[in-house]
């Protein structure tokens, strides 16, 4: 049956899906004519217009990184408005906010726990469009320092060898706070005390950084039983 509301939706999805793809000038006019007695044909005459396009990605503000860097981190491609064998569309909101959360994750990463990045669309020519990133890294933290509590002193011994390679690694950092290394230390922790079978009397927790400063998580493969040494890392903000 036909129901004017379920058209209306139609019509919107339809013209969803087109700016979706970059077709921001598309329009929908919809007839109807009589097909029997009790039928009608519905027909959406669309006009999609020329595709809208990202010729150009720039980086606002971004200091600790390479524009190319950030560039290579994103979905968005820009592509050249001199490119005329290209019909296709890269302008998509969605994949927009995306790449924002991808670059929000990447700085705190690496300690700008506080970076705020905002998108901003401009209009080039004919089409083509500029989208812009402009980043506020804000401050970098640092680790301040890394408690080792072990119930069982000899597990300094079999842990010696990758902690001193890990504060060489800080130490080269200059102690800022790099999430993949410490990734990198957690697992090579994990995996050196399931092979000592000392894994089920060990807790990793590891001091992770959030907007409102600094709280405990708990890493890697964690067993709650009484005797467990715990190792723990402390940040503070370089000021």
């Amino acid at each position: 049956l036909f129901n004017s509301s379920n058209l209306n939706n139609d019509l919107n999805l339809i013209k969803s899906f087109y700016i979706s793809r970059g077709y921001n000038e598309s329009s929908i006019n919809v007839t109807s004519e009589y097909f029997s007695e009790d039928r009608i044909n519905i027909i959406f005459d669309i006009y999609e217009g020329s595709p809208s396009r990202i010729s150009e990605i720039s980086f606002v503000g971004s200091n600790f990184f390479s524009s190319n860097f950030l560039r290579d981190k994103i979905n968005s491609k820009s592509i050249r408005f001199y490119n005329i064998f290209s019909n296709s569309s890269n302008f998509d909101p969605q994949t927009f906010e995306f790449d924002k959360n991808i670059l929000v994750n990447l700085y705190k990463k690496y300690g700008f726990l506080n970076v705020k990045i905002e998108t901003q669309i401009t209009e080039i020519r004919n089409n083509n469009f500029k989208l812009n990133f402009f980043i506020d890294e804000g401050k970098r933290y640092k680790i301040s320092k890394v408690n080792y509590q072990l119930i069982d002193h000899n597990l300094f011994e079999i842990i010696e060898v990758e902690k001193l390679k890990f504060e060489k690694k800080l130490l080269k950092e200059d102690n800022f706070f790099n999430q993949v290394i410490l990734d990198d230390y957690i697992q090579s922790l994990i995996d050196l005390l399931r092979d000592n079978n000392q894994l089920n009397y060990t807790k990793i927790k590891v001091f992770k950084l959030n907007k409102h400063g600094i709280s405990w998580d708990c890493g890697g493969e964690c067993t709650k039983i009484h005797k467990k040494p715990v190792m723990g890392y402390g940040a503070n903000q370089n000021l």
